[in-house]
């Protein structure tokens, strides 16, 4: 779960941003991908995107809109 660490210490770490970086985008896409077939893993993950203020600009990524609804269901 290296990349779940890194991916909320950059969630925090930009968290006053208007824009997220690349990287941070990125390294979403590829916990995404990585959890999607265990759904219990993906809501740590889910749950720190809707409660940032960055959370508009992760759902411009495909995978992250289709697994949002998987964990709110």
């Amino acid at each position: 779960m290296e990349r779940m660490q890194r991916f909320l210490a950059q969630l925090k770490e930009h968290e006053g941003c208007l824009q997220p970086p690349a990287e941070l985008m990125t390294l979403t896409d590829m916990l995404c991908q990585d959890m999607q077939e265990d759904l219990a893993k993906v809501v740590p993950l889910v749950a720190a995107i809707l409660e940032t203020q960055l959370n508009l600009h992760p759902l411009d990524n495909v995978k992250v809109v289709l697994l949002c609804p998987c964990v709110l269901v």
